[in-house]
């Protein structure tokens, strides 16, 4: 490998870098695996868990996805172009810690909306619970006043 495709690997294995860095966080800050798939566009849990493990790198990435994956999580993509003569440029923007990231934004958003989804199913989910546990509720008591009834006949002959 030449010295120029040395630093296009290097600043391909920079960038896969930084996603991983970012999907790691989204995992550590509480994400679900399904919804950091979503966030980033990336269909298999399967394939977003393999790359968690690191048995992924950025060979396995399309140049776009890669784009894409780094405009997600804030960064800019031009950060990790390596200028023409071979060096890598000098980041443009540093991370402000006092404003949040696009991406924290778009995560919280993400999350907010999923908390939702996900309560409107719990609400479906236990208004059929309840009206599961009156139905049961009627049958055994249906049950028991036939149990007593042929006992209360008996006793009355």
């Amino acid at each position: 490998m030449d010295s120029q495709t040395d630093t296009w690997s290097y600043a391909a294995e920079k960038a896969w870098q930084a996603v991983l860095d970012g999907v790691r966080a989204l995992r550590d800050s509480g994400m679900k695996l399904d919804e950091v798939c979503a966030l980033m566009g990336v269909k298999s849990k399967a394939q977003m868990s393999e790359w968690i493990k690191g048995n992924r790198t950025a060979v396995n990435a399309p140049f776009g996805c890669m784009l894409r994956y780094l405009a997600t999580l804030g960064h800019d993509p031009r950060d990790f172009v390596p200028s023409v003569t071979g060096k890598m440029p000098e980041p443009s923007h540093a991370p402000k810690a006092t404003a949040p990231a696009p991406s924290c934004v778009a995560c919280k958003k993400l999350m907010t909306k999923e908390k939702e989804k996900l309560r409107l199913g719990l609400a479906k989910r236990d208004g059929m619970v309840e009206a599961l546990e009156r139905q049961l509720d009627r049958r055994s008591e249906a049950g028991r006043q036939a149990e007593t009834e042929p006992a209360e006949r008996k006793m009355a002959e």
